[in-house]
């Protein structure tokens, strides 16, 4: 394979945008969710628009069996859509749940994808989103309404998202939320360094914020990329295209029950969620 990364994270953190900012530089291609059952298909599709040989002979004449092709192949599934691309750097996302999926096709599927990394020299961005809470509001709202990626495409769901209609949170749901998360990160980092992986650690706040540039400085050190190619897609205003940030609020607008699910985390001594909640 050419010089490859993945990104590591898990949903409402900012990957999609992460990737699609990584895609759009010059010398890289960076992918979705390759391993994701209903996303994966929509890339394989785009990739049908220009009829590629290598892909058309993985997948064979029964396409039907292509997920769990790619599950028990994935070697050959990660080599031939690195090959697709002109661009000398390959990369895509991937959430634990997807590495997870591997096993259920082939025994220990997640340590060989990872003794995989590790063979291919494939670098590891660790993307997180410190505010739980905020990830954990904004998860409620993208379920609400849908595929958020479609979203984009439809402009009464763009509105519907945007409007962010109050919700309710139920604390003690919140509290097993944040302590899965905590659990998946940590889970990354054994990853990394079980398998000597060459990696580094972003958060949302950070390269979404005012540490933009100091993220894929770190980023294109990884990659081993001259930083005086990278491409700013910012805006005047900070957006970046399309993107517009989902958590314009105050919280005491957004969560209805908020006076009572301050009280639990005081009760709780929960000082990370009442940070959070300032």
């Amino acid at each position: 394979m050419k010089s490859n990364f993945v990104i590591f994270a898990e949903p409402r953190t900012g990957s999609t945008l992460l990737k699609n900012i990584l895609d759009k530089q010059e010398n890289i291609t960076c992918y979705g969710e390759l391993f994701n059952k209903k996303r994966g298909w929509k890339i394989l599709n785009k990739v049908f628009t220009k009829p590629q040989e290598p892909l058309l002979t993985f997948l064979g004449e029964d396409q039907s069996k292509w997920f769990e092709k790619m599950n028990t192949d994935f070697k050959t599934y990660l080599d031939v859509m690195s090959s697709i691309s002109d661009e000398q750097i390959f990369g895509y996302k991937i959430f634990m749940r997807h590495i997870k999926e591997i096993s259920n096709y082939t025994p220990n599927g997640d340590k060989l994808y990872l003794n995989f990394l590790k063979e291919s020299d494939t670098k590891v961005i660790i993307l997180e989103r410190k505010n739980v809470l905020l990830r954990y509001i904004s998860n409620i709202t993208a379920h609400s309404i849908g595929d958020y990626t479609s979203m984009i495409k439809t402009p009464e769901r763009k509105e519907k998202v945007y409007q962010l209609n109050p919700i309710k949170i139920d604390y003690n749901l919140y509290v097993k939320y944040n302590q899965k998360n905590k659990k998946i990160y940590d889970q990354y980092l054994k990853y990394v360094k079980g398998y000597y992986l060459p990696y580094i650690h972003i958060t949302y706040e950070d390269f979404t914020g005012e540490h933009f540039i100091e993220s894929f400085k770190k980023i294109f050190n990884l990659l081993d990329l001259e930083f005086n190619d990278f491409i700013d897609l910012r805006n005047q205003n900070g957006t970046i295209g399309i993107h517009k940030k989902i958590n314009i609020y105050k919280m005491e607008d957004k969560i209805l029950n908020y006076q009572d699910f301050k009280s639990q985390a005081e009760k709780n001594n929960d000082t990370e969620t009442l940070n959070f909640l300032n």
